[in-house]
């Protein structure tokens, strides 16, 4: 993979995000591609956000929390389904389980946007997230700029694969959250204020950026992006606790009633939906709660303790603490042990694969290109929604592909100018 000139050192603030005439390219990818798509697009996910918007609006915060209690991926609620009925064009919606300072931003979108108007504002700024996250991955690792040419097939490639197939019918922020995360983590050492801005917005909307913000305390040379993200997070929850206490107990409410649940689907990759697959009911969904902990307890405990391993024979052969491979860990790792890991989730992929094939081709490592390469190509493989019992083969494919990039990930070698020159955790 070529660049626009030789890595830089990656304390080095001369290098830009996006190549010459990147920007302009993102905002028309984002506009013609995001509009070309939009009458295919259903907004399933986009939904619950606009009508627990809605629902906040109108002061109405209990049902806005409305949680089916047999399926937590649906509210089960006569209100929620009527407004689905009359306002939207969803088939199907998710519950709202956002912090109540998301609800009150929604409120205002829902209060300016039609269901229509916003999902089409959504699935624009999706395709537009595409070549951020593309060319925001490659300067993480490189510090370097990624070629036009190269960020416009990357970008295509990207927008075809299932994650992103998934995220733009059904209207889901995720490619947004992922690309607002890797843009912080490419620009945290040399502009930490955006930096921390973008991660603190990422994660007020999704919860497990958290994880990324405190790697980023912990490291020297990203400190202040984080202790800006931290800080503007922090000011952002206590304002909910002060302005809004019985509403945040609501949503710390709502978020325990499923706390030792396992939502079996096809759109779920994590071992407990893969092997309570049988259990499904006839819409192919099922919460399994009783005696569901072990599969979960044990493969967290062999995957974090097997990372954890790679990732301190790393260090060791490295001589150095590897701070680029610890960010990396740090946002990828929370949504491979989670109790959902939906489809969709596989767009952050895209960070080690970028990593991967840079230094791969670089230094001609073949074996990496190769993984790397294969990796790409089956995240192009879609998945059948059957109701079968059996677990999809794309779900176990998805749950096999998180376990071997993020284990590869944790042995990934980043040249030693290029990461962030530490001796030593400080």
């Amino acid at each position: 993979m070529e660049t626009t000139h030789d890595y830089r050192s990656a304390s080095e603030p001369g290098t830009s995000l996006m190549p010459p005439w990147g920007w302009i390219f993102s905002v028309v990818w984002g506009i013609a591609a995001g509009v070309l798509w939009f009458p295919r697009a259903v907004g399933d996910d986009w939904a619950s956000l606009w009508i627990g918007g809605r629902l906040v609006a109108e002061g109405n915060w209990e049902e806005a929390y409305a949680v089916s209690p047999t399926d937590f991926a649906y509210p089960g609620s006569a209100v929620w389904d009527q407004i689905v009925a009359e306002h939207t064009s969803a088939p199907f919606t998710h519950p709202f389980v956002h912090n109540p300072g998301v609800g009150v931003v929604m409120s205002l979108v829902s209060r300016a946007l039609s269901f229509e108007a916003s999902l089409l504002a959504i699935t624009v700024l999706c395709a537009f997230a595409v070549p951020l996250l593309a060319a925001a991955a490659y300067t993480f690792w490189t510090s370097a700029t990624l070629r036009l040419s190269v960020l416009i097939a990357a970008t295509v490639f990207i927008w075809l694969t299932v994650p992103l197939v998934i995220s733009r019918v059904v209207g889901q922020t995720t490619p947004i959250i992922i690309a607002s995360c890797v843009a912080a983590m490419a620009l945290a050492s040399t502009r930490p204020r955006v930096a921390g801005l973008l991660l603190a917005a990422a994660a007020f909307v999704k919860l497990t950026p958290v994880v990324l913000v405190a790697g980023m305390v912990a490291l020297p040379a990203t400190r202040r992006a984080g202790a800006w993200a931290a800080g503007v997070l922090s000011a952002l929850f206590a304002a909910q606790l002060v302005f809004l206490p019985t509403q945040f107990a609501l949503w710390a409410a709502t978020l325990a009633s499923f706390s030792d649940a396992h939502l079996s689907a096809p759109m779920n990759a994590t071992i407990g939906s893969i092997l309570y697959a049988g259990e499904r009911t006839t819409e192919g969904v099922v919460v399994v709660r009783d005696g569901s902990a072990l599969p979960t307890v044990l493969t967290t405990v062999v995957v974090v303790g097997g990372v954890l391993a790679l990732f301190a024979w790393t260090w060791r052969r490295a001589g150095a603490f590897p701070g680029k491979v610890f960010l990396a860990l740090c946002l990828l790792g929370p949504m491979v042990v989670s109790q959902i890991l939906w489809l969709h989730y596989s767009v952050a992929l895209v960070l080690p694969i970028a990593g991967m094939l840079a230094f791969g081709i670089r230094s001609r490592a073949w074996p990496w290109v190769v993984f790397a390469a294969a990796v790409s190509l089956l995240l192009l493989i879609r998945i059948d929604f059957t109701t079968n019992a059996a677990p999809s083969p794309v779900t176990v494919l998805h749950f096999v592909l998180w376990i071997a990039v993020v284990a590869a990930t944790a042995v990934l070698r980043v040249p030693r100018h290029l990461d962030y020159g530490l001796e030593r955790l400080s």
